[in-house]
């Protein structure tokens, strides 16, 4: 359809046909989608406007099973730290009552009952420290990079943040290496093409941060004067997300530590 434009000199001019884009298009635009004609990128990699909708709708599936699956890894960590602080505080009322008990047996002089003593408080503190050893030990591995990959990552932190993102990066950095481009030749093509693909996350960043984490306001309902340092909070508020414990239990094993 054309329309006409009256010119200043009174002759009529037509203009230029306005593409009409489809429903799909319209939404798949909204999207962050671009359209053929604006698309400068690897012509093999466009994908037209239903497939890129189709896309979303699992993006966003795995976007929400991978926020899942790091809130269970979260809970896990902090309840293997909560619970080695709960072993620990016990092994040491242990070990303070064995290294009384021992005293008190040199006292009296009954030697043989202090050197098993000793045995036993040895005993203890080996299996104090493995507990300690096993603490740092992260539930959840974390990723090794090459010095080349890990600074392209701190260039494209999308890529540790955004699941989605990475997995199609993933996806694409499998296809170029396949065709035979070097590693640094699939990270720039890589970089390029995720960039465009997602045009709408680099134009809007704000809208990509996390939601501030709330601060708990509560105390797990006591009105004693008990505190938690900024870590014993965190671990509380992932654990309690998960359902696993409440807030009043977990204070009440955090309690137990302090005795």
């Amino acid at each position: 359809m054309t329309t006409e434009n009256q010119t200043p000199e009174g002759t009529v001019q037509p203009q230029e046909n306005q593409r009409e884009y489809t429903p799909v298009e319209i939404e798949a635009i909204e999207q962050g989608w671009i359209p053929k004609e604006e698309f400068d990128g690897d012509p093999a990699l466009f994908i037209d406007a239903p497939e890129f909708v189709r896309r979303g709708e699992l993006f966003r599936k795995i976007e929400t099973q991978s926020r899942e699956l790091k809130a269970v890894r979260n809970a896990l960590e902090a309840m293997k730290v909560h619970h080695s602080k709960v072993k620990e505080a016990e092994y040491n009322r242990a070990l303070k009552s064995l290294q009384e008990a021992r005293r008190q047996a040199v006292v009296d002089g009954e030697h043989e009952r202090a050197f098993a003593l000793e045995e036993k408080i040895d005993e203890i503190k080996e299996e104090k420290q493995q507990i300690v050893d096993a603490a740092q030990e992260p539930v959840v591995q974390e990723d090794t990079y090459t010095p080349q990959f890990q600074s392209w990552v701190e260039r494209n932190n999308w890529y540790e943040t955004n699941d989605v993102m990475r997995a199609t990066a993933d996806a694409l950095g499998i296809r170029l290496h396949k065709q035979g481009l070097s590693p640094e030749e699939v990270l720039r093509k890589v970089e390029v093409e995720i960039k465009k693909e997602f045009a709408h996350k680099f134009k809007t960043p704000a809208s990509n941060r996390p939601n501030p984490v709330e601060s708990p306001t509560r105390s797990g309902g006591t009105n004693d004067n008990f505190s938690m340092t900024a870590q014993e909070k965190d671990i509380m508020q992932k654990i309690v997300r998960t359902g696993v414990m409440t807030e009043a239990e977990y204070i009440k094993e955090l309690k137990s530590t302090r005795k």
